[in-house]
C-alpha cells in the first residue's frame, strides 16, 4: 500500500482535479485520501456545495477516501491552512506522499523558495517592508527578488504556487518524513472565469453557478461526478453563497467593539480601526469591504476576518483534535483501519464519538455544528439547525 494525500477545497470538483487524482495515482499511489474543507473555504465565503455533497463527488471523482479539514484551518490564511492541514495529515500514521498541483509544475524551485522564506532573518526583512506600506504579498515578492531573483518572485504571485511552497515549509517545520510531489496545474488559471476546451477553473464554474449558469458545471465535470451535484441543486442546497445573510453579517460588524474587532484572526497592526471605522460607515457588504480596503489589507483577507466574525472563530494557534471522515469506498475503509491502528488522533466518525474524546473535541464539533447551521441558511431553499447530527459518512463499497 502506498498512500498519498490531496488537500483541496473541491469548491466544486471538476476535470482538473480528477487530472491531478489520476497523476497522483500514476506517482505510484495505491490509495487516496483527499483532506477537504467544510462548508467554508480559504476565500472567506461559503462553499458553492455543501461538505457531504463534495466529498461524495471527490470519491466520484477517484478519491478513497475524505477527511474533513476543520472551519478553523480551513478558512485561515495560507501559511495556516497548510499547517493545519499537514498536522491532520501527518496525524493519520499511514500517509507516505502529499501530491499538490502548482504553476510551476516541478519541486525544485518551490523547495528553494520554502527554505528561503524560513531563513532567520525572512522575518524582520519584511517588518522592514511593511512599514513602507505595501501589503504582506508584495513584501514577500520584493525580499524574494532580492534574495533568489526574478524567477522565485514571479513563481510566488501564482495561487496554487503560493499554498505548495506552504506546504513544503510545514513538512520542514513539523519534520514530516511526507514525500512532497507536484503536479503542472493545467487549463484555467485559478482565478480566471474563461475555460480551456478541457479545463476551466472552480472560480469561473462557481460564478456560472450563482448566476443561474450550469452550463460550465456540465461541460466541465466528470460526469460521474455530476449526479450527487445535480440532486443538490434539485432539492436547493445550492449553490451557496453569503448574500442572503448580507444583513446579519453587517449587523454583527456593526455590533463589534474596537476590542472584539482587535481579537478576530488575522487582525493585526491596528487594522481593528480600520475595520471599526468602516463598519459603522458601510450600509452594505461591498461598501464594507471597499472602505477598509488598503494595499496592506487585500480583499481575501478582509473576507476571511468577516466570516471569523461571522462564525466567532477562535483566535490563536490550533490543532485538530480528531480526524473527521467524509466519504470512503472500499479502499478508503481500508485506510480507515489504518488510521485506527497506526494514527496519532481518533477518528469521529459520528457525532456519538465526540463525548469521549475530550473537551477539545466538543468545542471543535459545537463549532462546526454552529457553522453548518449558519451554512444552510445561505442556501436557495434553507434548512433547519442541527444537521451536523444527521449525516454519517458516506461509504461506497
Amino acid at each position: 500500500m502506498k498512500t498519498a494525500a490531496v488537500i483541496a477545497e473541491y469548491n466544486p470538483f471538476h476535470s482538473g482535479h480528477a487530472h491531478q487524482l489520476r497523476a497522483t495515482r500514476e506517482r505510484g499511489a495505491t490509495h487516496i485520501i483527499c483532506v477537504m474543507s467544510g462548508n467554508f473555504v480559504q476565500r472567506g465565503e461559503c462553499a458553492v456545495f455543501d461538505k457531504w455533497t463534495r466529498a461524495e463527488a471527490a470519491l466520484a471523482g477517484g478519491a478513497d477516501l475524505v477527511l474533513e479539514l476543520p472551519t478553523p484551518v480551513a478558512t485561515a490564511s495560507a501559511e495556516q491552512f497548510a499547517a493545519g492541514a499537514v498536522e491532520l495529515i501527518q496525524a493519520c500514521g499511514c500517509v507516505d506522499f502529499l501530491c499538490f498541483g502548482s504553476e510551476a509544475g516541478e519541486l525544485s524551485l518551490l523547495e528553494e523558495i520554502a527554505g528561503a522564506l524560513l531563513e532567520p532573518s525572512f522575518h524582520p526583512d519584511m517588518r522592514e517592508l511593511l512599514k513602507t506600506g505595501v501589503s504582506y504579498p508584495a513584501a514577500r515578492e520584493i525580499w524574494l527578488s532580492r534574495r533568489l531573483g526574478e524567477a522565485a518572485a514571479d513563481a510566488i504571485r501564482q495561487p496554487n504556487n503560493i499554498l505548495a511552497v506552504e506546504y513544503l515549509k510545514a513538512l520542514r517545520k513539523q519534520r514530516s518524513p511526507i514525500v512532497p510531489i507536484t503536479v503542472l496545474r493545467r487549463g484555467a488559471g485559478y482565478h480566471d472565469h474563461a475555460a480551456t476546451a478541457v479545463y476551466a477553473s472552480a472560480a469561473g464554474i462557481r460564478a456560472g453557478l450563482l448566476g443561474g449558469d450550469r452550463s460550465m458545471l456540465d461541460t466541465f465535470t466528470p460526469a460521474e461526478c455530476l449526479i450527487p451535484y445535480e440532486q443538490a441543486l434539485r432539492e436547493g442546497r445550492a449553490p451557496a453563497s453569503l448574500r442572503p445573510l448580507e444583513s446579519a453579517i453587517l449587523t454583527r460588524l456593526r455590533t463589534l467593539s474596537l476590542d472584539e474587532f482587535a481579537a478576530l484572526p488575522d487582525v493585526s497592526e491596528g487594522l481593528q480601526n480600520r475595520l471599526y471605522e468602516s463598519a459603522r460607515a458601510a450600509c452594505s457588504l461591498e461598501e464594507f469591504y471597499r472602505l477598509a480596503h488598503a494595499r496592506r489589507y487585500p480583499d481575501a483577507r478582509l473576507r476571511r476576518i468577516v466570516l471569523a466574525a461571522l462564525l466567532g472563530t477562535p483566535c490563536g494557534p490550533f490543532s485538530p483534535p480528531y480526524l473527521k471522515p467524509l466519504a470512503a469506498n472500499g479502499r478508503g475503509v481500508e485506510l480507515l483501519g489504518r488510521i485506527r491502528r497506526e494514527g496519532t488522533l481518533p477518528l469521529a466518525a459520528k457525532p456519538a464519538d465526540i463525548p469521549s474524546l475530550g473537551p477539545a473535541a466538543a468545542e471543535l464539533f459545537a463549532f462546526e455544528n454552529r457553522a453548518t447551521d449558519l451554512y444552510h441558511l445561505c442556501t436557495p431553499r434553507p434548512r433547519p439547525c442541527a444537521m451536523e447530527y444527521r449525516f454519517s459518512p458516506i461509504i461506497k463499497q
